[in-house]
């Protein structure tokens, strides 16, 4: 590694892309630009950017096993992240050809399992990998399962397991000074917290996640001010809630999250709902029912319909309402959706 390759693996690992942009333009090789260039868009938010980045370094000739590989997991990750199993299953196949027993893979492949919803398959690599990292005293790591694990027990409804794993989450990104660890475990807690009808303690958790973000994390940014409009909703602080959406929404259509950008719609059309402005409700859910047709994220969609179906109960179209909450509930099942559907909210 070239001593302008340090440089820049020293801001990303610090999360500052302002500095790391300004000596991208002297990485050489092609394939290692693209790649960083690619770390610099993902930290940012900018994911579909991200990707490009990373597909383009497979692509280039010059590429070498390291960065390849590197590449690889990124877009595992974020292939994952967007619930696409057919993409996530064949990288991952063509990273086992690199670097079979590389632990990082095998973390990946854990967490394919999981998205798959293949839970107790999860939890078990889950576990033995954080078995390796608190023998190593790898608390950044250790951290990292334990909010994987959270998130699992959540999509479970055990709730009380998920706190229990947030929380040890929260207390390993600490020991290891990860402040980005720190936050997304915050968040994760906030959100079982919201669920689990603890909303006060939800709304503090949002609300110390948003104050350690210094970095430009535009995803987190908009998940924070996402997930104090969701909980204000809650506590029925409606206006300071719909403040709260319109930030978010800002920041998802800049990095161009349609999927989020839905879930904001749907929570707008909530809160447009409570105060009885029920033809922006159903303006609000009609965009956001479009936006989860394009993407993989069939519990917003059902609780969209069901929300749609409310409203239109309550201008009097109860013909039309019982025909798409009767629909949603058929979709419910048809995905085995047995848990809280608001979960993801």
């Amino acid at each position: 590694m070239n001593k302008v390759e340090t440089k820049i693996e020293k801001y990303l690992e610090q999360e500052n892309t302002k500095a790391a942009k300004k000596i991208l333009k002297d990485i050489t090789n092609k394939s290692y630009f693209y790649f960083y260039k690619g770390e610099i868009k993902r930290i940012e938010g900018f994911m579909k950017e991200a990707v490009d980045c990373y597909e383009k370094v497979l692509n280039e000739k010059d590429r070498d096993d390291i960065v390849c590989f590197d590449s690889l997991l990124n877009l595992i990750s974020l292939y994952r992240a967007e619930g696409n199993v057919g993409k996530t299953e064949n990288l991952i196949k063509k990273a086992e050809k690199i670097s079979p027993k590389d632990p990082r893979l095998k973390l990946e492949i854990a967490m394919f399992y999981r998205m798959k919803g293949e839970f107790k398959k999860a939890l078990f690599e889950l576990n033995k990998i954080k078995s390796g990292y608190l023998l190593s005293k790898d608390f950044q790591g250790v951290s990292y399962i334990e909010w994987a694990v959270g998130g699992i027990y959540r999509l479970m409804g055990e709730f009380k397991k998920a706190v229990d794993s947030y929380e040890k989450s929260v207390k390993y990104a600490e020991k290891s000074k990860d402040d980005s660890l720190k936050t997304y475990a915050l968040l994760g807690l906030a959100g079982t917290f919201r669920v689990f009808g603890k909303i006060k303690n939800s709304y503090e958790c949002y609300s110390k996640a948003g104050k350690i973000i210094k970095s430009d994390d535009y995803f987190a940014k908009a998940y924070v001010c996402c997930g104090l409009a969701n909980a204000l909703r809650q506590m029925g602080e409606i206006k300071k809630a719909i403040f709260n959406y319109k930030k978010s929404y800002k920041l998802y259509k800049r990095i161009g999250d349609k999927l989020d950008l839905a879930l904001v719609l749907w929570g707008m059309g909530e809160c447009y709902k409570k105060l009885g402005e029920f033809e922006t409700a159903l303006e609000k859910f009609k965009k956001a029912d479009n936006l989860f047709k394009k993407g993989f994220e069939p519990r917003g969609f059902i609780l969209n319909r069901i929300s749609t179906a409310q409203t239109l109960y309550l201008i009097g179209e109860k013909k039309k309402a019982k025909s798409i909450y009767f629909n949603a509930l058929d979709e419910a099942k048809k995905h085995n959706l047995n848990t809280y559907l608001e979960i993801f909210t």
